[in-house]
């Protein structure tokens, strides 16, 4: 999990990566995810054809800090 902070626009964006090869990406404009994925391109196996979409529960724990997706019983 990657948090990217810009202070001055009051902006937080979180990339998760799976380990069966799914990103997620909140809050990250299209060049930044663009990127993102161009970086990863070595590592990847067979590209996806179409991007998929879905929804997912976030928690997010003000106080400790601690970010967590809840995806069938994947706590990451």
């Amino acid at each position: 999990h990657i948090i990217r902070e810009n202070p001055q626009q009051k902006i937080r964006s979180d990339i998760f990566y799976f380990p069966y090869g799914c990103v997620v990406f909140w809050g990250v404009d299209q060049e930044l995810e663009n990127q993102y994925l161009q970086e990863l391109k070595p590592f990847e196996g067979k590209q996806v054809k179409k991007i998929a979409g879905d929804a997912m529960s976030y928690y997010y724990d003000t106080e400790g800090g601690e970010t967590k997706i809840d995806e069938e019983d994947d706590v990451i």
